[in-house]
């Protein structure tokens, strides 16, 4: 049931009053929402507060599965719909210049381009630390060094296809360090190879260990940049709505750290605010609980049925019983479906935004007060000086709202909810992306440590 105690009319009065703006003058209507509907996100992203489930049928044959817009229901819950211009608005409120979705009147300390450089740029470094989205894409095998689109980050799994019988051979990931240890003719070639490495082939390039003999297709899933962004035209930012607020704080110490005019100390602060969105997405929940046919069953990740179950892409298709996680918008079944099963996925949805100041706000009365605190420290932010930092208690205290809620719902699922909040997380356990410390040791430091 719904929440019905206050609508977003009501919700934005009550912030205004707070700002000692109560007609709405130097923080706007569309200003204002704003903050709120940030703050909501934020609240969501910290607490996977708001819950629901949906499901799909799968198709005879297809066993990987985008759950952000596998359909309508899908879509609604999870899917991305945050666009740069919807950024774009936000900045300038903050830096107190006219606000446009789509240009740039204000002063000359920043133009468009500008905005949207430093949001395309963030949006980036956001995805390459976060591995947030992935994407599953083949191409065949031309050689023992394989090119790879210049959009890929990083490359999560691999398999290799063999053309002749369609038969599908996991590669791990290694190096040539180790390969070579094990069998110095390796660069012979093999069929099926057993492995790639991307270590000490050119950027963007990857080696097969020990190459391909025979013809084959490799799959890919991997981490992308995201689509060029048009300030102009409106392009999706490519990851969670939640997690927006990042690349905004992100852009925003980028813009305020430019020489000039435009140089501002509160790029600190928003570059804290970035970091802290970054860790926020490496715990992110989305999907909680899943069922195929009625019946629950356990997540796993990709990784582990990958280790435990390795052809199971090429095993007698049935009714799946597996759902493995390939990253928080992508899963797997296995077996692979042989025809229509329903899977119900209960989710970490999306937060559920007001759209008219009629609508009331999903939350309870007891996180009320600590969304508007962090909505009016947001509102306060283009003042700057004393009175932003004043607002900082306001802050913290959202930030101790938020870890009650979590308090709360551990102590309901006898502190079990933390494993559950940690499966669409848990193929970035098992197949890790990045070494803890590395970035803190120079090329050599870290091959000594290796030896």
């Amino acid at each position: 049931m719904p929440y019905t105690h206050t609508t977003l009319n009501q919700f934005r009065a009550e912030l205004a009053n707070r700002l000692s703006d109560p007609d709405e003058i130097f923080w706007t209507l569309d200003e204002l929402n704003e903050y709120i509907l940030e703050s909501l996100r934020v609240f969501g992203s910290l607490t996977g507060f708001w819950r629901d489930q949906a499901s799909f049928v799968t198709t005879a044959g297809v066993a990987f599965y985008d759950i952000t817009s596998i359909n309508a229901a899908f879509t609604t819950l999870l899917g991305y719909s945050l666009t740069d211009q919807s950024l774009l608005t936000t900045i300038q409120n903050h830096f107190l210049e006219p606000p446009s979705s789509d240009s740039w009147a204000g002063t000359d300390q920043f133009n468009l381009q500008d905005i949207q450089d430093a949001l395309q740029g963030q949006r980036n470094k956001f995805l390459a630390e976060t591995g947030i989205r992935v994407t599953r894409f083949s191409q065949a095998a031309v050689g023992p060094r394989e090119d790879l689109p210049d959009t890929v980050i990083d490359v999560r799994r691999l398999v290799w296809n063999r053309d002749s019988d369609s038969l599908n051979f996991h590669l791990w990931r290694e190096d040539e360090w180790n390969i070579t240890a094990f069998d110095q003719a390796w660069p012979a070639g093999a069929d099926p190879p057993i492995a790639y490495s991307t270590t000490v082939a050119p950027p963007i390039t990857l080696q097969l260990l020990p190459p391909a003999s025979v013809a084959g297709t490799l799959d890919f899933i991997t981490v992308d940049s995201g689509a060029d962004l048009d300030l102009e035209a409106g392009v999706v930012l490519g990851i969670p709505d939640d997690l927006a607020w990042a690349i905004k704080w992100g852009a925003m110490a980028e813009l305020l750290s430019k020489s000039g005019q435009a140089r501002d100390q509160r790029a600190q602060y928003c570059d804290e605010r970035y970091k802290a969105g970054v860790q926020v997405a490496r715990a992110y929940p989305q999907i909680m609980q899943a069922q195929i046919g009625g019946t629950p069953i356990l997540v796993d990740s990709l990784n582990n049925l990958d280790s435990f179950k390795v052809n199971w892409q090429d095993e007698t298709p049935g009714t799946p019983d597996i759902i493995a996680v390939a990253g928080p918008n992508l899963v797997a079944l296995s077996p692979v479906p042989d025809g229509a099963h329903t899977v119900l996925l209960d989710v970490a949805r999306k937060t559920d935004v007001p759209v008219d100041g009629s609508d009331f706000i999903q939350l309870g009365r007891e996180d009320k007060d600590g969304v508007i605190n962090y909505a009016q420290h947001l509102a306060m932010f283009k003042i700057g000086g004393q009175e932003f930092d004043l607002t900082q208690w306001q802050a913290t205290d959202f930030l101790q709202q938020a870890v009650l809620r979590n308090r709360l719902m551990a102590a309901e699922t006898a502190g079990s909810i933390a494993n559950m909040f940690a499966i669409s997380q848990r193929e970035g356990m098992d197949r890790p992306r990045m070494v803890p410390g590395v970035e803190t040791e120079a090329p050599a430091e870290r091959g000594a440590t290796r030896g």
